[in-house]
């Protein structure tokens, strides 16, 4: 087994994997002298590696790597919609009237 700093393990991880965002079930993260080793599920890293912390993200998501992981997962709902809308017109309000929480035509069906 090698040795490491920190296992986190049985994480809901979203990696740059693949196409747009990898999805890992029950994923875990090797990490030795504060760099990310490893990325993979957690029975399989766990036979791996001794670390010295063992962190358990169970129920936790994950975004390892640098990265900026804020988001706004109600704008999900809108994707593609905005991307015509000119910086100024955004500015002066929301430019989108009939959005499904906003309407009450929708809320009544």
């Amino acid at each position: 087994m090698t040795k490491i700093d920190t296992l986190i393990t049985h994480a809901d991880l979203f990696t740059m994997a693949g196409e747009g965002v990898g999805f890992v079930n029950d994923g875990a993260i090797a990490i030795a002298n504060g760099k990310i080793i490893e990325v993979g599920v957690t029975k399989d890293l766990i036979q791996q590696y001794s670390p010295s912390e063992t962190i358990n993200a169970s129920g936790k998501m994950v975004l390892p790597g640098f990265i900026d992981g804020h988001m706004h997962s109600y704008w999900g709902t809108l994707r593609g919609v905005g991307q015509d809308t000119k910086k100024l017109d955004a500015q002066r309000g929301w430019p989108f009237p009939k959005v499904p929480w906003r309407s009450s035509e929708i809320g009544r069906k």
